[in-house]
């Protein structure tokens, strides 16, 4: 998680590698490990992840709440400064 809210303070764009990191981690660690069929189509996975997700988002914002605070500290300041950029 430290490495993940330094890289947003130094860099806004970067929440953007935060949430594929996320995604990442919870297709691999989790969504692999529980999944007993193969989607034929890459259309298919796409849709059977995010699935998932749905299902299981509070157990998700539970494992990776460090990842989640990041992410919500980041929409709090673009709420606060109405853009992604420091400063106008």
């Amino acid at each position: 998680m430290q490495h993940a809210l330094c890289a947003v303070l130094f860099r806004q764009t970067n929440i953007v590698w935060v949430i594929f990191t996320l995604a990442a981690a919870i297709y691999q660690h989790d969504y692999l490990a529980r999944r007993k069929d193969r989607p034929r189509t890459i259309a298919a996975e796409f849709n059977s992840f995010v699935t998932f997700v749905l299902w299981n988002i509070f157990n998700l914002v539970v494992k990776y709440f460090g990842h989640v605070l990041v992410i919500l500290g980041f929409v709090a300041f673009v709420a606060h400064n109405g853009s992604i950029t420091l400063g106008k």
